[in-house]
């Protein structure tokens, strides 16, 4: 072969080269993601179980500011595990509850509701902080 030919020949090859090296990482990025994947739910189970600590804390708050909350409901209040239900189901605590809201009960009780809902089914499947069926928006 002359040397023209053979310039050609590498002139030619050159864009095959050039798609492939194109191509190479639009190919491998499922595969990536195959292995990425265990990683990013991690991420997220990580992110919403930051949000129910947030919620939790915000209920702290809450019914730390209630002067008839009793010894063993305080410590249900700081115990992760332990089911706050029977917190919503006290009437003397929901209307002191209303009385340190005010007119925004309604509507932290709707978005308390709507984040605890979307928590429990998005991801984590305890139901501690879950409202009791007696707590209802004005």
């Amino acid at each position: 072969m002359a040397g023209v030919e053979v310039a050609g020949l590498v002139l030619a090859v050159i864009p095959l080269f050039i798609a492939a090296a194109e191509h190479y990482d639009d190919s491998l990025s499922p595969i990536r993601r195959v292995f990425q994947t265990p990683l990013e739910i991690r991420k997220y189970y990580l992110a919403l179980n930051d949000q129910k600590t947030y919620v939790r804390l915000s209920l702290i708050a809450l019914f730390g500011k209630l002067p008839s909350l009793s010894q063993s409901q305080k410590q249900a209040l700081m115990n992760d595990d332990s089911d706050l239900s029977s917190l919503w189901n006290d009437e003397n605590l929901q209307e002191e509850i209303q009385d340190v809201l005010g007119h925004a009960y309604g509507s932290y009780i709707a978005n308390l509701d709507a984040i605890v809902s979307a928590l429990e089914r998005l991801v984590i499947k305890d139901k501690s902080l879950r409202l009791g069926p007696t707590v209802s928006s004005p």
